[in-house]
C-alpha cells in the first residue's frame, strides 16, 4: 500500500500479504505527513513491512499496534526521528 504525497491518511486494521514475487513493501509512506498507521500487519515482503521516508520534522508520521512477519526487514525508515514515531508494531 503506497502513501506517496499525501496528508491526513489513516490506515487502520488492515493485513498486507504479497502475492506477487519481488514486492518490496507491505506499506510505504513517501513525502507524506499526518498519517497513521494503526493495528496494520504486514506479511512476506522482499524488504520492508513497513518503509517511512522522505518526511520531514514534524510530519507526524504513526505506526502502532501492528505487526510485521516474514520480511526481510519488519521496518525501515530514511527520515528524520522527529517526524516519526513507532510503538507496540511487533517484529
Amino acid at each position: 500500500m503506497d502513501v506517496v504525497g499525501r496528508a491526513d491518511v489513516k490506515l487502520r486494521w488492515i493485513l498486507m500479504q504479497s502475492q506477487c514475487p519481488g514486492a518490496e513493501y507491505g506499506v510505504n509512506v513517501f513525502q507524506s505527513s499526518r498519517v497513521k498507521i494503526i493495528r496494520c500487519d504486514s506479511v512476506s515482503f522482499t524488504d520492508a513491512g513497513f518503509y517511512i521516508g522522505g518526511i520531514a520534522a514534524g510530519a507526524g508520521v504513526q505506526v502502532s499496534n501492528g505487526s510485521a512477519q516474514r520480511n526481510a526487514r519488519a521496518f525501515s525508515s530514511r527520515t528524520r526521528r522527529r517526524g516519526l514515531r513507532v510503538r507496540g508494531v511487533r517484529a
